[in-house]
């Protein structure tokens, strides 16, 4: 059982404005969570074009994000997305966002609902990593 994701996605609560000037498209989602990676919000599109879509996010407590990403997949309501582009301070924004969220209960089940430490980790030696979480405060 693998997990595919590389990075952490945090809730998020806001809104985020969708851009694709190749489809004509502009609309307005709700954010469900992020990543340095990726981004998952909620449409009420029936089906979006895949591309590459600007977007800016209102977060509610960590100002705004910009990024570029490519739509990867729609679920329904729910669409995914790769970052392809971010400033460094976006990208500091979304670090921040994670590393306060890894302190939270809320991380720690995240990590039991995914099975998390069940999983193999290796490095760029190909080394497999040990991973454990202390839960006290």
């Amino acid at each position: 059982m693998g997990y595919r994701r590389v990075f952490i996605r945090v809730p998020l609560s806001g809104s985020a404005t969708l851009i694709n000037k190749e489809q004509d498209i502009r609309i307005t989602v709700q954010t469900i969570n992020i990543s340095q990676g990726g981004l998952a919000l909620s449409t009420i599109e029936d089906e979006l074009p895949h591309g590459i879509y600007h977007i800016d996010i209102v977060t509610e407590g960590n100002g705004t994000i910009e990024l570029e990403a490519e739509l990867l997949r729609q679920t329904g309501k729910l669409i995914g997305f790769q970052t392809k582009e971010i400033s460094s301070k976006d990208l500091e924004t979304i670090l921040v966002m994670v590393e306060e969220y890894q302190s939270t209960p809320d991380f720690i089940d995240q990590l039991t609902d995914f099975d998390m430490l069940q999983q193999s980790y290796i490095d760029d030696d190909g080394n497999e990593l040990e991973v454990t979480f202390d839960t006290d405060p």
